[in-house]
C-alpha cells in the first residue's frame, strides 16, 4: 500500500487522502559516472588477438574490424598507434610486408589511408570480388555431375558454398 505524503496531523481521513509514493522528489543531480580504464592490447598469439591469414585474404575484413573493436577497448585512437597495431599482430613476413607499405611510415597518412592501401595488396579481400558468376555456374556444374542424392545424404552434401556466393551475387545486382 502506497502512503501519503500528508502528515498524520491532518484534518484529512485516509480515504480522502490522495495516492502517491513515499519518495521525496528531489532535482536531478549530475552525476558523473567514471569511463572504465582502458584495458591493455593484447600481446601477439592472445587468445583474443586478431588473426589475418594471408592464404585467405577474405579474412582480412574480419582482421581489420577485430582490430576496430580492440582499439576502442583499448583507447586507442592516434594513427600511428592504430598502424603499429595493426601490423605487429602478423606473422614476421606479413608484418615486414605491411610495414614497407609508404602509408604505414608516413605520419601524414590516416589509418583509413594505410588500410586502403594494404586492402589493395589483396584483391580477393574485397568483397565485390570475393564471389563471381563464374564461382556459381562452377559449383552449378559440379552438384549437377553428382548422382541422385538419397535425402540424408542432400542433407549432408555441403551447400555452404552455393548460398553464399549466390546471396553475395543477388546483393549486387549481378545476378
Amino acid at each position: 500500500m502506497l502512503r501519503s505524503h500528508v502528515p498524520p496531523s491532518s484534518p484529512q481521513s485516509s480515504s480522502e487522502l490522495p495516492c502517491q509514493p513515499c519518495l521525496t522528489p528531489h532535482s536531478p543531480v549530475p552525476v558523473s559516472v567514471p569511463s572504465p580504464p582502458p584495458l591493455p592490447m593484447q600481446a601477439r598469439r592472445d587468445h583474443i588477438a586478431p588473426v589475418f591469414d594471408p592464404h585467405a585474404p577474405h579474412t582480412l575484413p574480419k582482421y581489420f574490424s577485430d582490430l576496430e573493436f580492440l582499439f576502442l577497448r583499448s583507447h586507442v585512437t592516434t594513427d600511428s598507434e592504430k598502424k603499429y597495431h595493426a601490423t605487429r599482430f602478423l606473422e614476421l613476413d606479413e608484418q615486414e610486408f605491411w610495414e614497407c607499405v609508404p602509408e604505414f611510415a608516413d605520419p601524414a597518412a590516416s589509418f583509413a589511408e594505410f588500410t586502403a592501401a594494404i586492402y589493395r595488396l589483396y584483391p580477393e579481400a574485397d568483397p565485390d570480388r570475393r564471389h563471381s558468376r563464374a564461382d556459381l555456374e562452377a559449383l552449378v556444374s559440379e552438384s549437377s555431375r553428382l548422382p541422385s542424392l538419397s535425402r540424408p545424404a542432400y542433407q549432408r552434401y555441403p551447400l555452404r558454398p552455393g548460398i553464399q556466393s549466390s546471396s553475395s551475387l543477388r546483393a549486387r545486382p549481378r545476378l
